[in-house]
Formats: C-alpha cells, structure tokens, sequence
C-alpha cells in the first residue's frame, strides 16, 4: 500500500498495517495511485519475464539454443523486445502523471469558498470579542479559546476568522505579554490555515509522484548480465 507521508513529504510503499497507522496517527494520507500503479506492475511482469525467458535460453536443450551465435541472437531480440515495451509503458506513465499534476493545480485554481456577510459577521464579532480580552482581561485564555475551538470550526468559519486575524496581532502592541501573546497568536494562525493546507494536500501528492514507473526496468539495468554494457551495470568490467 501507498502512503503520501506528512514528514518526509514522499510517497512511500509500505504495509498495509502501518499505512493505516500512520493515516491513523496524523502522520500520511493512503493514496490510491489507480492506472500508475497497473503501469508499474505491467513493467514488473515484463521484466520477470524478460530474466525467465533469459534463463531459458542459457540453459534450454532445445536444439534452436544450441547453434553458434544463438543465445546472443535471441539475447538481443528478446532485449530489443523488452526495451520497446517498457519505453512504452514508461511514456504512458509520465504522461499520466503530468495530467494528474496539471488537474490538481487546475482544481485548486478552481477552488473558491463563498463567505457571507453573516459569517463575515460572526468572524468579526469572535475577533472584537477576543481583542477585547487582549485589552482587558485574560488574552492568552481567551486564544486558547479559540484556538480548542477551531477543531469544530468549518471550512467557512475557519477562513473568515484568518480574514480577521491581523487584527489581533494589531491588539498586541505594546501589552505587556506581546511576545508571550503573539505566540500564541500564531499558533492559532496555524490551526486556522489547515483548512488552506487541506486544500493543499492534493498538489503536494501529485508533486511527490515520481516521474518514473519503471524501477524494475532499472533495477534490471544494473544487475542482470545481458546489460553489462550499461555504465552502471555490476558486471560492466569498468566497474572492476
């Protein structure tokens, strides 16, 4: 199972236990990668079948195998083969995900959120509240009202009260707790803005798709002796 993991800002390939512990824990979101996915088990299966079929040709007493300049005839036609495919397959795939990428810009784009002038209102009305607790009474109690309170907010709520916010760092000057204040504050700027980050979360996955699905291939590439003239092949003997 995939996982886009909140950390390392990755995808990630992991069990499915621990996919759903992560998404559980705040820590990922299980994505569902659909036809990247299919493309990536497709070049597998080629590549599986390339080193079976490989196998069979050094080792076969079939009598075609037999003949002087055989196994690398059938070597090269069966790498010629194996190339085409995965380089189509591999096109297929970027293409793909250039169109995930460019649909999830164009739906944030897209993206708007109606504020009326009644939750402008109401927004406006926490804020004079609270600004007023900053002036004279409890400020860091009254911020840590609102930022428990923001867990229940929606989407609307929550960005009006950003629309307002300047106005409590605005309160702050020259109260003797500003910094202690201002802290605050800002943690609560951080709790509003989840809804933006939200938002965001789609962008932020498809930036972190690979543009290549064809790991196997590569992986191939660098270990199996029929591509030994690859630079970075383990058998290419300039690697001695």
């Amino acid at each position: 199972m995939k996982i886009y993991n909140f950390e390392t800002q990755t995808i990630q390939s992991v069990e499915n236990s621990e996919a759903h512990q992560l998404e559980q824990g705040g820590k990922g979101k299980i994505v569902d990668l659909g036809d990247l996915d299919v493309i990536e088990q497709q070049i597998e299966k080629a590549v599986d079948k390339y080193r079976a079929k490989y196998t069979e040709i050094t080792t076969s007493d079939n009598p075609v195998y037999k003949v002087e300049g055989a196994v690398d005839y059938y070597t090269a036609e069966l790498k010629a083969g194996l190339d085409a495919e995965v380089t189509e397959l591999q096109t297929k795939y970027e293409g793909l995900v250039n169109g995930m990428k460019q649909a999830a810009k164009e739906d944030l784009a897209n993206q708007s959120e109606f504020i009326s002038d009644k939750a402008r209102q109401e927004a406006s009305d926490i804020i004079n509240e609270t600004v007023l607790a900053i002036k004279y009474g409890d400020p860091i109690g009254a911020i840590n009202t609102l930022i428990e309170n923001a867990n229940y907010y929606g989407d609307t709520r929550k960005l009006s009260l950003l629309n307002e916010l300047s106005r409590l760092a605005e309160a702050t000057n020259g109260h003797p707790r500003q910094k202690e204040i201002d802290r605050k504050i800002k943690s609560l700027y951080h709790k509003l803005n989840e809804v933006k980050e939200g938002r965001m979360l789609p962008i932020k996955i498809a930036e972190a798709l690979s543009p290549r699905g064809d790991d196997a291939y590569r992986r191939l590439t660098m270990t199996h002796v029929t591509f030994k003239d690859s630079r970075n092949n383990m058998h290419n003997p300039g690697k001695q």
